[in-house]
């Protein structure tokens, strides 16, 4: 459980995958530093975050839950998915967003 962070800059890539995904960071509570990063899928659909500009605001970042939902940055959400940690590098590769109660 925690909230969507994102910094000056959102890499997004389809490196390693079919689908294009989004990098950014996942903090406990807002304001602090990412404690990971969060790699969610590029659309409009279930569980992918929309298009990112390139001169973006975070807070114009939309989400889409897994109940069709929108999620802003600032919003408290449980994510699930496959946790990867290796040297210098822990990220979740997000399958499930759900905005928390």
């Amino acid at each position: 459980m925690g909230y969507f962070a994102a910094d000056r800059s959102v890499f997004c890539s389809n490196i390693g995958s079919n689908d294009l995904r989004c990098g950014l960071g996942f903090v406990p509570s807002p304001g602090q530093k990412a404690a990971f990063k969060a790699d969610v899928a590029q659309g409009t659909g279930r569980n992918q975050v929309e298009p990112i500009p390139d001169d973006f605001a975070p807070e114009a970042i939309v989400f889409h839950a897994a109940d069709g939902g929108e999620i802003h940055v600032g919003d408290k959400v449980n994510v699930t998915g496959k946790l990867s940690v290796g040297p210098n590098v822990c990220f979740i590769r997000v399958d499930t967003i759900t905005k928390a109660q």
